[in-house]
């Protein structure tokens, strides 16, 4: 089993628009941690802190990534198969892309 990352994209995908779906990528540090990209195109990480046994969120660490994020899942009633590349300059994300060159567009 290969360890991955999830990320939840709150922004609008190319031909999907907004989705509540989770990703996977193997692009990050593959420490089942889940991501967001944020609808104002930030990649964040959420932040806990332990109050005893119980743990406690207290914001977001925004991750400043730079480059190329790939990730990919199954979307629809009938599981197609979807991968896409989000671009980011900085910590901000300037574009994401459908990325099915084998198979061509599944969503069409």
């Amino acid at each position: 089993m290969n360890a991955f990352d999830w990320v939840k994209v709150h922004h609008p995908l190319p031909q999907l628009g907004e989705q509540d779906i989770a990703f996977q990528t193997t692009d990050l540090f593959r420490r089942f941690n889940i991501y967001t990209i944020t609808k104002d195109g930030r990649l964040v990480l959420p932040a806990y802190r332990y109050d005893g046994d119980e743990e406690v969120y207290y914001g977001s660490i925004n991750m400043l990534y730079h480059g190329r994020l790939r990730f990919f899942g199954l979307v629809g009633c009938n599981g197609a198969f979807v991968c896409f590349d989000a671009f980011f300059w900085e910590g901000k994300l300037k574009e994401i892309q459908e990325n099915n060159p084998a198979v061509g567009s599944m969503l069409v």
